[in-house]
């Protein structure tokens, strides 16, 4: 799945500050769960890794490893 960042923002400004979107995917893009590449129209788009599928697959087993991939539950991010 390959989403553009202006897609990510739009959709989570209903609910979260800007900030908090912007640190929680660099914490991703850090964390080698999703790749941030720059799109024909030269916008950020971002795409899951395959070690960003494994995580998301492993919360099915282990749903508190949340925090463990976006952060503790304050909305911080490592």
């Amino acid at each position: 799945m390959h989403i553009t960042y202006a897609e990510i923002r739009k959709r989570l400004l209903l609910v979260y500050d800007g900030k908090i979107i912007d640190n929680s995917l660099r914490s991703l893009v850090k964390k080698g769960y999703v790749e941030q590449y720059t799109d024909t129209d030269g916008g950020f788009s971002f795409a899951v890794t395959e070690e960003g599928k494994k995580a998301y697959s492993s919360l099915d087993d282990n749903p508190e490893s949340i925090f463990d991939i976006f952060g503790n539950s304050n909305g911080s991010s490592s």
